[in-house]
């Protein structure tokens, strides 16, 4: 795919009325939620366009990100759609497709537009919608046949009431980030921004479910492992909190449910890693790394990639085992091949370890708050 032929509008001429400040040039980590919003298409080779109005000069001198096509709309106060016509009337004749995105939507994913693109690949002349829960986001990709006809209507409506006319050439990708539905339009809102910019590496629960069973499409029995390893982490997980040990739930959560979202492949754990990175998951890929073998120094080891892995080694399938039943099977399926043999007696001696450290610290069996919990009880 020539992703030179496509194109993204940012759109960053509004008047900021209901946040009170200057939304373009506000900070979204180490940079302006302008440049925040320009990287996110640049990082996939997206030609970006930004469309400027109130306070133009202040904004051009305030951002990082001096590549991206500037176009004035000196009609801004008239409406976000006058912006939308004039990135439109500025894009290249090759252009296939662009993409439309406010500015104020700065923690969209850059796998997010990889994927959309993906789809585009093989869907020309459809408007292609991302969708998280059942709910349409930013950005929509738009086909450049349809923008003489766009710029035909109104100035005085909305792009979703533009883009209603097109509904029978609208289809939709699902996408695993959330925050293609999220904006920033009032001060409660930038909070919540620089809340979610800390955990950004780290998905949501329900994030976790559609890169696996919509972006990956593991099988419904690695679905149900996965479940049942994440369900016994926090098991172990909540037993530390309770003696006031500090963790992240989030990544304890996510790593499990992920951690084997590359099984099938060779060295599946490393390739999980990566694919997580991809997806804008690098909160968690340490986790799925380590999941099947830890570094010689556990010491090093964080504590929730320890719990991850300690509660795969707790289930087969969907059951529940003990550890050492764990690894007998193992030993009988490869014990007549010394390298591997040698290499499960190592894991065996990590995880008696790991065991043993988490047990110190609850002063208690994990076995027996795995069997005594109802939840994990129903399946052994």
């Amino acid at each position: 795919m020539n992703v030179n032929r496509y194109a993204a509008i940012i759109l960053a001429a509004g008047m900021s009325t209901r946040l009170g400040r200057f939304k373009p040039l506000l900070s979204v980590g180490d940079q302006t939620m302008t440049d925040r919003v320009i990287s996110i298409f640049q990082k996939n080779g997206i030609d970006t366009i930004l469309v400027t109005g109130w306070r133009n000069e202040e904004l051009l001198a305030g951002i990082a990100m001096k590549n991206a096509t500037v176009v004035y709309n000196p009609d801004f106060k008239e409406g976000m759609f006058t912006s939308v016509r004039a990135g439109l009337k500025s894009l290249k004749t090759d252009c296939l497709a662009v993409f439309l995105m406010p500015v104020d939507i700065p923690l969209v994913r850059p796998f997010t537009i990889h994927r959309i693109l993906d789809i585009a690949r093989n869907q020309h002349n459809k408007i292609i919608y991302p969708v998280f829960g059942r709910k349409r986001g930013h950005p929509p990709l738009i086909p450049t046949t349809l923008v003489s006809d766009i710029l035909k209507m109104s100035k005085d409506i909305t792009l979703r009431d533009a883009l209603k006319k097109y509904e029978s050439a609208a289809i939709e990708v699902s996408v695993p980030d959330g925050n293609i539905l999220f904006d920033v339009d009032s001060p409660e809102d930038y909070e919540k921004l620089l809340e979610q910019l800390e955990r950004y590496g780290i998905p949501t629960k329900e994030e976790c479910k559609i890169a696996l069973k919509n972006v990956i499409g593991i099988s419904p029995e690695l679905l149900r492992h996965s479940y049942k390893v994440a369900q016994i982490a926090l098991v172990i997980a909540r037993s530390l909190l309770k003696v006031g040990i500090r963790l992240n739930m989030e990544a304890v959560y996510a790593g499990a449910l992920l951690h084997d979202i590359a099984k099938g492949q060779p060295n599946h754990a490393y390739a999980g890693a990566c694919i997580l990175q991809e997806l804008g998951f690098s909160g968690i890929d340490d986790i799925v790394a380590m999941h099947m073998n830890l570094p010689a120094n556990l010491q090093a080891v964080p504590l929730e990639n320890k719990i991850v892995y300690l509660a795969d080694k707790y289930v087969k399938g969907r059951r529940l085992v003990p550890l050492e039943q764990h690894f007998e099977s193992s030993i009988r399926r490869f014990g007549n091949i010394n390298d591997v043999k040698n290499k499960i007696g190592l894991r065996l001696c990590q995880t008696m370890a790991v065991r043993m450290e988490i047990e110190e610290m609850i002063s208690s069996s994990i076995w027996d708050k795995l069997v005594k919990n109802k939840n994990v009880k129903a399946i052994l």
